[in-house]
């Protein structure tokens, strides 16, 4: 007789309108405010109390010593479905940069990298886990979004679900959770790639294309400086103390070269109507693109969404799907800067959440 074997779940807690009020300055446990549980991701994986020396020379074969670590580090990845809260989250946390604005019934949060000039390391934040065949709750402060994916595609019901992934550092620094009142479950709706998207190209005048996109994936990576936040004469420590023999955790996350890393990748079907991507890649014309995914009503005509606008956006590479008589094209597309909205894209979140990025007290 089989038998399946399930893996546990993660629990994660979140603060979603939070940021650290500076690095590795970890959130009191009474501002929690989202809780999700998911079989998708990784548990942090942290840095264990030894390292072992690997000396030679000492007239045997084995090493030397067994010694504390002297550098702890803390690094999980997820993914998972997005609702508007979590997108919200995401966005603002993997950008650095946000401001927010009533809009309708709920709020708009315009998302943009924020420069090095302004900030040399991003925001960062509190997260408290535990595996749920684990009784504790550990909470991991100093955590950055390294780099972050979002994608969808056409299809129906959970086919349609904006879906990331995305990896978080953190500084290292694991204290016991268990004092985080837990929030309350709330139902979410994620955000949908539908037919009521809207995905455009061109400035002026743009033309709708929604009925020729089969899938998009955003990629934006921040390539933090992971192993250069760790200073001498650092009093900071993981804990337990007695454990880590004040080993020093992280006090600084920057950002590293941003160049490059972020991409838009869509699929195009070329049967509906003439192709006008091989043009634009032999020319080498600019694109303008937005391409706007809603979730759920929030009250009266405002619903939730996810917006991302890039003003130029060069077609890079263009590839033909010849193997499987599909029709389709796909076209990889990077961000150029743009001085009207200072910076090379912006994505718009509007969610029922009044800030983002608020320093915790």
């Amino acid at each position: 007789m089989g038998v399946t074997v399930r893996k546990p779940l993660i629990a994660r807690i979140y603060w979603p309108g939070k940021k650290e009020l500076a690095y590795n300055d970890v959130f009191i446990d009474g501002e929690a405010g989202s809780v999700v549980t998911t079989y998708e991701g990784n548990h942090f994986v942290e840095t264990g109390a030894f390292v072992r020396s690997a000396l030679v020379g000492r007239g045997h074969e084995w090493d030397d010593q067994n010694r504390f670590n002297n550098a702890w580090d803390a690094r999980s990845s997820h993914a998972m479905e997005l609702d508007g809260e979590l997108i919200g989250w995401l966005t603002a946390l993997g950008l650095g940069s946000v401001s927010s604005a009533a809009s309708g019934a709920g709020y708009l949060h315009t998302c943009k990298p924020v420069p090095i000039a302004t900030l040399t390391q991003p925001p960062s934040a509190t997260i408290v886990q535990k595996q749920t065949d684990e009784a504790l709750y550990l909470k991991y402060s100093g955590i950055c979004i390294d780099e972050f994916t979002i994608s969808g595609k056409r299809g129906t019901g959970a086919d349609s679900w904006l879906q990331a992934s995305w990896t978080e550092i953190g500084s290292g620094a694991v204290v016991d959770g268990s004092g985080v009142s837990t929030p309350s479950t709330t139902v979410t709706t994620p955000i949908k790639f539908s037919e009521v998207s809207v995905a455009t190209i061109g400035a002026a005048g743009a033309i709708n294309v929604i009925d020729r996109l089969v899938d998009f994936t955003f990629k934006h990576g921040n390539n933090l400086q992971a192993d250069k936040g760790y200073l001498a004469g650092s009093s900071a420590s993981a804990s337990p103390a007695s454990i880590v023999d004040a080993a020093p955790v992280r006090q600084r996350l920057e950002y590293g070269d941003r160049r490059g890393s972020t991409t838009l990748e869509i699929t195009f079907e070329r049967t509906r109507s003439a192709s006008t991507e091989r043009t634009n890649f032999r020319a080498g014309t600019s694109w303008a693109i937005v391409l706007t995914c809603p979730g759920k009503l929030i009250s009266g005509s405002t619903y939730e969404t996810w917006k991302l606008t890039i003003p130029v956006a060069k077609v890079d590479t263009y590839e033909p799907d010849w193997d499987d008589q599909s029709g389709t094209s796909k076209v990889l597309l990077v961000p150029d800067y743009d001085s009207g909205t200072a910076a090379p894209f912006k994505i718009e979140v509007t969610n029922a959440r009044s800030a983002l990025l608020v320093a915790a007290a």
